[in-house]
């Protein structure tokens, strides 16, 4: 028989978090049950289910969130052709699989999916769930920082553009100044030589909209420590900043 191996206790309440359901009238999310014990398998069930949404007849709202910010952002640049899409914090891959479809809707613009999360645990996540999607693209994700810089660097020559995205691991992260900085070194190293557009977004109803653009202020802050001007800007009523990093700033 197969080894069953458990995923760490802080994984599954992540997976509950984000698997909550949604009440649109009272904006209150029931938690569905998984089990401290949870395996891999169970929790990329639940990733499936509630944030890819692949197994229900329409998207799970988390999904929607981030696709019609990504829609209302990318009103405001072009990309060109070719598009390397690095997802920070990628989680169980929410932001990789909007982009994804984002630009498979764009049949000229051809895409490169790279996933970083710091948790081993979460990148074994997001590699499983790719695999259960059935597509056909190769995803890459990794909790190397080396392994990411080193394909962005490649990536800054190669296409036409950087599309960075960051979801709620930016509250997540807020008080770590190592994570923040390891952000802001890997968007340094691909903004030297491409067009670099960055999403964030919380799709957490909007309820940590404080938290979180105090969060992309300070991330803008640590990118500006590396050299680069980014113009950042809010979407009103929620929790989402959009910007492109325009130029090196003079030393």
């Amino acid at each position: 028989m197969p080894t069953i191996r458990l995923i760490k206790p802080q994984y599954p309440h992540i997976l509950r978090t984000l698997a909550g359901n949604y009440v649109p009238n009272k904006e209150k999310r029931a938690e569905c049950v998984i089990r401290k014990s949870a395996t891999m398998l169970e929790c990329t069930d639940y990733a499936l289910y509630y944030i890819v949404g692949r197994q229900r007849p329409y998207a799970h709202y988390r999904y929607n969130r981030y696709y019609y910010f990504v829609i209302e952002v990318m009103k405001h640049y072009k990309t060109g052709t070719s598009v390397f899409h690095l997802d920070l914090g990628c989680g169980p891959e929410l932001f990789t699989w909007v982009i994804r479809d984002y630009f498979r809707k764009c049949a000229s613009v051809g895409i490169d999916s790279h996933g970083y999360d710091h948790a081993p645990n979460m990148v074994e996540l997001a590699r499983k769930v790719w695999e259960r999607l059935g597509v056909t693209e190769k995803y890459r994700c990794s909790h190397s920082v080396n392994e990411i810089i080193s394909a962005s660097e490649q990536a800054s020559m190669a296409y036409d553009c950087v599309v960075v995205t960051f979801g709620h691991v930016l509250i997540q992260t807020r008080d770590n100044k190592t994570a923040r900085d390891t952000f802001a070194r890997i968007i340094a190293t691909v903004a030297e030589s491409a067009k670099c557009i960055i999403i964030a977004s919380d799709a957490h109803s909007g309820d940590q909209d404080a938290r979180f653009k105090a969060a992309c202020r300070d991330l803008k802050t640590a990118i500006a420590r590396r050299g680069f001007a980014i113009d950042m800007h809010s979407r009103a009523g929620e929790s989402g900043m959009y910007g492109e990093i325009r130029a090196k700033m003079q030393a």
